[in-house]
């Protein structure tokens, strides 16, 4: 039996493994073929335009108590999806006050603890000329 020798070659500038990995250049697509053209079009001859078939289809799934949950909960949520639109992602706020709602919080309770004190301060009496004098 002969052996043939297979020699690697070593990374070199010309023959870099990495240079697969590296990320796309801008406006380059990572897959050029991509769906091609004119299949949602096809697809809705198909099923039909105004999506009947398949609407009705992913109905029977729901209802269908035969069918496994996992596929059942998929036909409801895609129905609720495309009858109520899908339902929004709001990204959890990571700053602790992002809105500066403590500023806030603080101001208000600057006027509160102001106006309490000033309750809580004599009344100024009316002077015997109609005059306000001041408690003290």
């Amino acid at each position: 039996m002969a052996r043939t020798n297979t020699a690697r070659a070593l990374p070199t500038e010309k023959n870099d493994p990495a240079e697969n990995l590296k990320p796309w250049k801008p406006g380059q697509s990572g897959n050029p073929g991509g769906r091609p053209k004119g299949l949602a079009r096809r697809v809705r001859e198909l099923v039909g335009g105004d999506g009947e078939t398949i609407t009705h289809f992913m109905l029977d799934v729901l209802k269908n108590e035969e069918a496994e949950m996992r596929d059942r909960m998929e036909a409801a949520k895609w129905l609720a999806d495309r009858g109520w639109g899908k339902a929004a992602n709001h990204a959890p706020i990571e700053d602790a006050d992002p809105l500066g709602l403590d500023e806030v919080d603080h101001a208000i309770s600057s006027l509160v603890d102001e106006l309490a004190a000033r309750r809580q301060a004599p009344a100024a009496r009316p002077a015997p000329g109609g005059e306000v004098e001041a408690a003290g």
